[in-house]
């Protein structure tokens, strides 16, 4: 049988590329392979207090990198520098690596290349079991579990995920929010670097196809020869025979048709936007037309011209932004419209955008086995069903009994380390029961054997820890669901209901509103102060953040980039709601009514009682 060709893996040491111009400023893909050519050539580790000191750091940014492992303190001393200096070109890098080893900073410059292009073409695929993988053929998310234990048994040590997911192409922040998603637990950190690289996240698609070729190169860059030798010496023999007939995956080379985010979008973009749309899981919806700046108005035109909800919507809706923003209609916008869905898919869309495409897999019979979930969707309980859920489950009409979070994580097969990071969330015990669903969720693909989640999961797992009564409300609330999907509360009325933008425009002073009267961004810092005068508990920002709709992972991103303060997460909560984003306009505009309501269903009965009475005397004069 003929061999399919394969898609070459590039060698960033050995291939043809051009060197970063030094006094360019550095760019996110001169860095990424900037850390892969300093992690292949052995940065002295103990020299990264002096590197900062070189690049002009101060003793405050040099004194919090003392909490990253000793190992890679030259890393992030780098990622930082970067980030906060207005001057990152890479002479200055380079000079500062030379004044500290001369022959090192010397050896950099001579391997740091960066590939002309990105790799591109297409791979046609039938299924192949791992043990019997060339090491030039493109892994798929099939092989994951497989991998995963061969380099354990091999002796890869999972502390090294970081270095991993580096040297593999993925960038410094996506490794940080993947300690954080976990707690820094090394074995579910080391799942998704490999999850990660195989899915061509980030900037692992300029080196080509996931293959354990390229593994192989990055291990002996690591000084994990044995480890690489190992692998080689076990699959340097396997070739595709005629006995694998099982399509498996195809994997598509999507270029991407602009350079830079001040790029103008035109019509024959719109395939690979709908393309985009997808490989990122982001739902063209009116929310997301609202943020590009498409009016109510004009979005529901649209829907009664193409009466449907598929792609062709899509499609039309693309067509009538391009048309009627002409110019504005820029990559920017884009962008903007992305992070406001989700600041993680608004990070990898950027760089999408700086690596000039993405690669597509297309799952056969057998990937689909065990393909992990995006965020949160699976069979019958997609993203809207679970926002839903939630909502249900922080009510407290519905009397679940929220102590027995732990419990319902174990129920539903949540590893201890998962369990013990929810536990140091530092929530009410209604939020953490809400993250131990969505934990289930988004993590059930990286247990053995696991099914993928369904609502008749959810019910029977409540039935054993909480009784039947708890079980059959939540398939009473399931059913009534389906009988009645949540329908978007911007609709068009007799009168043309105002276009999101012009709302936020014609909103009153804050000391002129009213009950029904809906909020604006410029009413954050003063709706903060009123809620604290009302004496909201700042502590249920988390809980409060849920009712509004908001996504979970943006609360946990919250919580993160505030380093858990609750002030500036309840403020920031309130900025999201106001701004609406996550699906916090299902619920309805933003308006003091709406937030009286929900802050009742906190169990803060008192400050919506105050918060009432301000506003109606606010109606009364």
């Amino acid at each position: 049988m003929e061999v399919e060709p394969q898609l070459a893996c590039p060698d960033p040491v050995t291939s043809k590329g051009e060197r970063p111009a030094r006094g360019a400023k550095l760019s996110s893909p001169d860095l990424s392979f900037l850390f892969e050519t300093m992690i292949a050539n052995r940065f002295p580790v103990d020299k990264w207090e002096e590197l900062g000191k070189k690049l002009g750091m101060s003793k405050h940014d040099l004194s919090s990198i003392e909490d990253e492992p000793y190992e890679r303190r030259f890393l992030a001393v780098i990622y930082k520098w970067r980030r906060n200096s207005s001057t990152t070109i890479p002479g200055h890098l380079l000079e500062a690596l030379k004044s500290i080893d001369e022959n090192y900073a010397c050896a950099v410059e001579r391997k740091w290349l960066i590939p002309c292009e990105p790799a591109s073409g297409t791979v046609h695929g039938v299924f192949v079991p791992f043990n019997n993988m060339p090491l030039d053929r493109p892994l798929s998310i099939t092989h994951l579990q497989a991998l995963e234990e061969q380099l354990r048994t091999l002796g890869f040590s999972p502390t090294q995920w970081f270095t991993l997911g580096l040297a593999l192409g993925l960038n410094y922040m996506t490794l940080d929010d993947i300690g954080l998603d976990n707690r820094g637990d090394c074995e579910q950190c080391f799942w998704q670097v490999l999850t990660a690289w195989i899915d061509g996240d980030d900037y692992t698609c300029w080196r080509g196809p996931a293959t354990l070729e390229r593994l192989c190169h990055v291990l002996k860059e690591m000084e994990l020869n044995d480890v690489a030798q190992k692998i080689q010496q076990k699959f340097s023999q396997n070739q595709v025979n005629e006995s694998y007939t099982n399509p498996d995956v195809e994997i598509h080379r999507q270029p991407s048709p602009w350079r830079t985010e001040d790029d103008v979008i035109n019509e024959g973009h719109i395939p690979f936007i709908v393309e985009l749309l997808g490989y990122l899981n982001i739902k063209g919806n009116s929310r997301f037309f609202l943020r590009l700046g498409l009016s109510i108005h004009e979005i529901r035109v649209v829907e009664d011209d193409v009466k449907s909800s598929g792609g062709e919507l899509i499609l039309k809706l693309l067509e009538k932004w391009i048309d009627k923003k002409a110019d504005e209609a820029n990559v920017k916008k884009l962008s903007d419209a992305i992070s406001c869905t989700s600041p993680e898919k608004g990070r990898r869309f950027k760089a999408i955008v700086e690596g000039g495409g993405f690669f597509k897999q297309i799952a056969g019979k057998e990937s689909t086995k065990s393909l992990p979930l995006k965020d949160g969707a699976s069979g019958d309980l997609p993203e809207n069903v679970l926002t839903d859920l939630f909502v249900y489950i922080i009510e407290p009409t519905t009397h679940i009994s929220h102590s027995k979070w732990h419990r319902m994580g174990q129920e539903l097969g949540l590893d201890g380390s998962l369990l013990n990071g929810i536990e140091k969330e530092g929530v009410d015990c209604g939020s953490k029961f809400v993250l131990v669903i969505w934990r289930w969720v988004n993590n059930w693909a990286s247990r053995p054997g696991s099914s993928p989640p369904t609502q008749q999961h959810l019910i029977a797992a409540l039935k054993t820890i909480d009784g039947a009564a708890s079980a059959e409300n939540l398939k009473a609330h399931f059913g009534r669901r389906a009988q009645n999907a949540v329908k978007p509360v911007l609709t068009r009325g007799a009168d043309h209901t105002l276009p999101f933008e012009q709302l936020r425009l014609d909103t009153l002073p804050f000391e002129q509103l009213r009950l029904n009267t809906p909020f604006c961004s410029e009413h954050q810092a003063e709706l903060f102060q009123l809620l604290k005068s009302c004496r909201f508990g700042t502590i249920e920002w988390f809980c409060l953040g849920i009712l509004m709709r908001l996504d979970i992972a943006e609360l946990l991103a919250i919580q993160k980039n505030n380093n858990r303060n609750v002030i500036a997460c309840m403020r920031e909560v309130l900025e999201h709601w106001l701004e609406g984003r996550g699906r916090s306009l299902e619920a309805g505009l933003p308006t003091p009514e709406l937030l009286i309501k929900l802050v009742h269903s906190c169990n803060q009965h008192a400050a919506a009682e105050n918060l009432e009475c301000y506003f109606k005397r606010k109606s009364r004069r």
